[in-house]
């Protein structure tokens, strides 16, 4: 588990937070932080849940088979306050639309999902979500283009040609790790993207430094 998730799932009061591992008849609709860790346990007891609307944090087990029973589209659009959601490896076969009304989500992962193949573009309206988790998604070969409205991004984990193709992703200044930058000649993928970075940490490369011009536009940097 992600450091955030557990530190979140930690914030909260006792009677807040419910941790299935076993059967249990029902789940109290005060509920505000969910998880779930066996699959016989989740579908019966999330269908007949009534407290989506509240919910702060969800974690499903890996291999759920909730999803074939409520649709990733019926359920974004019950998660109004929804900060931590953890599906991976759900079985998504594609992330809906309906994920951009998740506005005061912070933490997605969907890693692990292998069928997904393009992310939507109501993603990049999620301003206060700080972490994305892609890792196995195999199948998804670009971003959306507005990418770089996540001003509060600070992780996004995936392949390092996918984050590489970001434009103007100097323009996520909370962003704290990127492995590879690569240096084209076209607006929004120059040099001078790195200028806004501040935060970053840990190792950078840099590629196609050929394609830097001169020696003004390398300073920005």
């Amino acid at each position: 588990m992600h450091d955030l998730i557990h530190d979140l799932a930690q914030l909260v009061s006792t009677g807040h937070t419910y941790r299935v591992e076993d059967k249990v008849e029902t789940i109290s609709s005060t509920v505000r932080h969910l998880s779930m860790f066996k699959e016989d346990v989740v579908t019966g007891n999330l269908v007949k849940f009534q407290g989506f609307n509240k919910l702060r944090t969800l974690i499903l087990p890996r291999r759920s088979s909730f999803l074939t029973c409520l649709k990733p589209n019926e359920l974004f659009q019950r998660l109004k306050s929804i900060r931590v959601l953890n599906l991976e490896g759900c079985g998504l076969q594609e992330l809906p639309e309906s994920v951009g009304n998740l506005i005061h989500l912070r933490y997605l992962d969907i890693s692990d999902n292998s069928d997904i193949q393009r992310l939507p573009e109501s993603l990049c309206g999620l301003y206060n979500l700080q972490t994305l988790i892609l890792t196995w998604c195999y199948k998804i070969e670009i971003l959306p283009q507005g990418m770089s409205r996540l001003i509060n991004l600070r992780k996004i984990d995936a392949k390092d040609d996918l984050i590489a193709g970001i434009a103007k992703i100097g323009k996520l200044t909370s962003l704290q790790q990127l492995p590879l930058f690569e240096v084209l000649t076209v607006d929004g993928f120059k040099v001078g993207e790195l200028n806004g970075l501040r935060q970053l940490h840990g190792m950078l490369r840099i590629t196609n430094l050929e394609n830097v011009k001169a020696n003004e536009e390398a300073k920005k940097a």
